[in-house]
């Protein structure tokens, strides 16, 4: 019996087999997701409930959710996604675009190497490492006869999407908007860089009043090889490095030290508990205090028990806020930031016809110029926030704001990529090779035009969004 159901199993197997690669040579505009862990299994199931076709590539014949997969009626191969008979038989030919979210950052931009001038789709790779998507960013894929690749840290764009969230909280309150915020992080190493990173990025709501992130981290090198990489991040924010977690001085002071705290440490339990201390201290409005979750079981247990109602605090699932709420990779902010780069390259062009630095086709432009046109399109949104939440009788001044909150912004997408200013305003001091640029100076040392620059988009936007 023994014998036969293992026949029967190879049997089945087969036949399973057979069947996938016939479905998906019928495939068309379809996406080839490589590697089912947790995340590629989410990014899987949400791209098949919007309605859209989806093969899964995992080489672990053993994976547990591969079978999940499979009884949602997408089709799994078992193999390596570095082997092109492989995608071939997951209908690489006519599919639109390959996703790689295989374990491993090595292996993603090896996938990504390997298709790179040779696949005409979209080409998306995960990315966590900070120092791997800065150092290959623009080098796999980049150049005008060739695709560009989307590197993508979904932990970076979890917390650039919670930091969006406390950015759209805080810009519509005019003592926010005026002071700037101060936010407490107790992160995880492997995990710091990017929250504070995306931070940096995403409070930009006051003008030239730079956000206050104040850092609880005991390793010393952790400060130093932050400051080494991004020398000119103190043009953008404020940042308060602590050795130990701060207290109240005095048990009657109740006003709070902090606009948000936000801990994700190196298990959930860990960042549950300071979580709940942090709020026993009153350092913290509760409902500004959050704990980052890294498993997803945790989160969905905690949301269906009295946790999530009783307790003083928010908990987030930190994957499943890695993805958009419209499809799991935002493809309407894709829409926004390219009508974005379009428009600039139109006004460029207007004002010099010989103008030529920048491609005009999205799909050629470096991921360094597309990823600054995404982050543009988010804090757009933030701005239309601020926009409408202000009376009538203050838009000429606050259009003023929000265009010094624009230039900060930029700056700081600069800084968080390692660029410093180059000494001097002439602009044949900028060095793309070196990342020095001649702007990186506060919004009054600008020219008209320049200004001009942060001011129109703004405009445009506000205008046609009313």
């Amino acid at each position: 019996m023994a014998t036969l159901g293992a026949v029967l199993l190879a049997i089945h197997a087969l036949f399973f087999s057979f069947f996938t690669r016939i479905k998906t040579k019928l495939y068309r505009e379809h996406t080839i997701l490589c590697g089912a862990g947790e995340r590629g299994f989410a990014i899987a199931t949400q791209i098949h409930e919007h309605g859209n076709k989806v093969v899964v590539v995992d080489s672990d014949q053993a994976n547990t959710l591969l079978p999940k997969l499979r009884s949602l009626g997408i089709p799994v191969l078992v193999g390596d996604a570095l082997n092109e008979v492989i995608l071939a038989q997951a209908g690489m030919k006519h599919a639109q675009r390959l996703i790689g979210t295989c374990g491993l950052d090595e292996t993603n931009l090896k996938i990504a190497g390997n298709l790179s001038g040779s696949y005409d789709g979209e080409i998306i790779v995960a990315v966590e490492k900070p120092e791997l998507r800065s150092l290959f960013r623009d080098q796999i894929g980049s150049g005008k006869d060739q695709l560009s690749v989307k590197m993508m840290g979904f932990q970076f764009r979890a917390a650039k999407r919670f930091f969006y969230s406390l950015a759209a909280h805080f810009c519509i309150q005019p003592t926010k908007v005026k002071s700037g915020i101060h936010i407490f992080l107790e992160v995880k190493d492997c995990l710091l860089e990017d929250f504070i990173r995306a931070a940096s990025l995403m409070l930009q709501i006051s003008g030239e009043i730079k956000p206050k992130i104040s850092i609880l981290s005991a390793s010393q090198a952790i400060k130093e090889n932050f400051t080494l990489r991004y020398p000119g991040a103190s043009l953008v924010a404020d940042f308060i490095w602590l050795d130990h977690c701060p207290s109240k001085t005095a048990p009657s002071d109740r006003k709070p030290i902090y606009d948000a705290a936000v801990f994700c440490c190196n298990d959930d339990m860990a960042s549950l508990e300071r979580a709940d201390l942090f709020n026993n201290l009153s350092l913290c409005n509760r409902r500004n205090i959050f704990a980052c979750l890294l498993k997803p079981s945790n989160a969905t247990f905690l949301s269906r028990t009295a946790f999530a109602s009783s307790n003083s605090f928010q908990c987030l699932d930190l994957i499943a806020y890695s993805f958009g709420d419209q499809d799991p990779l935002d493809g309407h902010l894709e829409q926004e930031a390219i009508k974005l780069h379009h428009d600039y390259v139109k006004r460029e062009i207007r004002k010099d016809p010989s103008w030529a630095r920048l491609p005009e086709d999205w799909r050629f432009l470096d991921e360094s110029f597309r990823d600054s046109n995404r982050l543009q399109a988010a804090h757009l949104e933030i701005k239309r926030l601020t926009w409408e939440a202000f009376p009538s009788d203050q838009k000429d001044a606050l259009l003023d704001q929000l265009t010094r909150a624009e230039h900060m912004r930029w700056m700081a997408d600069k800084v968080m990529h390692g660029w410093r200013w180059s000494g001097s305003m002439d602009p044949s001091s900028r060095d793309d090779r070196k990342r020095i640029h001649h702007l990186l100076v506060p919004f009054q040392n600008l020219s008209e035009e320049e200004k001009n620059k942060d001011r129109d988009p703004i405009r445009t936007f506000l205008e046609a969004k009313s």
